[in-house]
This record gives structure tokens, sequence and C-alpha cells, in this order.
């Protein structure tokens, strides 16, 4: 009985193991190591959902775009692109509290998940990283300048759409304060699709809860460069 009581723990462990490391791959950016769309939708749904039922409960958001990444990727080839995407991505990791969450959500697209932070927090936040971004910043000699809109709730939405509509806005307004040349794009906020359709992934791939079995992870996906 005891021998297969051993075995038995033994196989449930292996599951453990395996289903863990499967909801990792299912949420994680295989290029930068950050978590990606996927779970920014988990997470921003759960953030929701918490200041909904905690009065006074505030979240904020930062959405951040890499500038003229085409650019690179022509001069310098893709693999000088990828190197730019993941200096970006450590770069923005450096300076996160070890609850806050960074994620890729498009090609050159990352969002800062900031839980517990209202709208001051959240613009010393983005002041530290622009500071950042005024010294030499350059990968694989690309040099590389962000574009930043930021959303707070409640006071700047209560949905996740409106919030990243007033974050989207602000990043692109952003980006034309710097190249008056680049096209405008200004949308209502309620025009403004969900995250999951802005950037849509391939077809047959399920979403665990939060409660699934990596719920006990840290803010932030392990780096595999240590």
């Amino acid at each position: 009985m005891l021998a297969k009581l051993t075995e038995e723990n033994a196989r449930l462990k292996c599951q453990i193991t395996a289903d863990s490391t499967l909801w990792q791959i299912a949420h994680q950016d295989p290029l930068t190591t950050l978590w990606n769309r996927r779970y920014a939708d988990l997470r921003l749904a759960e953030e929701i959902s918490r200041a909904r039922r905690e009065g006074g409960y505030r979240f904020s958001m930062v959405l951040i775009d890499v500038d003229d990444l085409k650019r690179v990727n022509d001069q310098n080839g893709h693999a000088a692109g990828d190197e730019a995407l993941r200096w970006v991505a450590a770069f923005l990791r450096e300076g996160l509290r070890g609850h806050d969450l960074c994620c890729r959500i498009g090609g050159d697209e990352f969002l800062l998940i900031l839980p517990a932070s209202g709208e001051q927090e959240c613009a010393d936040l983005v002041a530290r990283i622009r500071r950042r971004f005024r010294d030499p910043a350059s990968a694989n000699g690309a040099t590389i300048t962000v574009s930043i809109g930021t959303a707070s709730f409640p006071t700047q939405g209560t949905t996740v759409e409106t919030l990243l509509g007033v974050a989207d806005d602000g990043m692109y307004a952003d980006k034309r304060r710097r190249d008056p040349a680049h096209p405008a794009r200004v949308r209502r906020p309620s025009d403004r699709p969900p995250l999951a359709a802005r950037h849509p992934e391939p077809s047959g791939t399920g979403v665990e809860p939060l409660d699934g079995p990596m719920a006990a992870i840290s803010g932030r996906p392990p780096n595999p460069a240590g």
C-alpha cells in the first residue's frame, strides 16, 4: 500500500510540474521572457474585479511603443530588432516593484500593469523611465526611443477597453510631440476593441483561469539569462 501511495504521489507531482510548465509557456513571450498578451488580459480582468470588490482600490497601466522598430530591422536586420526588443524588456523590468507586471502585447508594444497605484505613482514611474531613456540608450548600436501613454482606474476609466483607449491615445500623442510628421491616430475610447481583439493569437489555444497551476507565481516570469 505504501509503495502504491508513493508511486501515486510521484505521478501527481510530475503532472503538476508538467501542467505548470505548459501554463508558463502559454502565458510567456518566448522572445523577451515577459508575460504575453494572454496573461495581460487575465490580469487586467482580475484588477477590474478587485477594484469592484474593494472600494477605493486603484491601479494603473503604462502602454509603451518602441519607435521605428521597422527602421532598426531594415538597417540592421531582424536579429538586431529582436535584440532591441529584449533590451527594452530588460530595461523596463529593472525599474518595477515585485508585484508590477511587464508584458509584451504586440510586436513592438509593451504594457506595464501597476496594481495598487494611482496617477501619481504611475507618473513617478514614467518619469523614471523617461529619465533613463534620456541617457544614451542603444542595443547593438541601434538607438532606442519609446512613446508612452498611461491610464489609471478609476479616474480615467472603469473598464479595460476605456483605460487602454486612454493609454493608447496618450502614447500616440507622445509620439506626435516628438515627431510631428507621424500620422495622427485619434479614436474615441469606446471605439477601441479589447486587448485580445487588438492582438489576436492563433485559434485553438485555451486559457486557464488565474486559479490554475501557476496562480502562485510572482509578478515576473523567470529570466533564463538570470
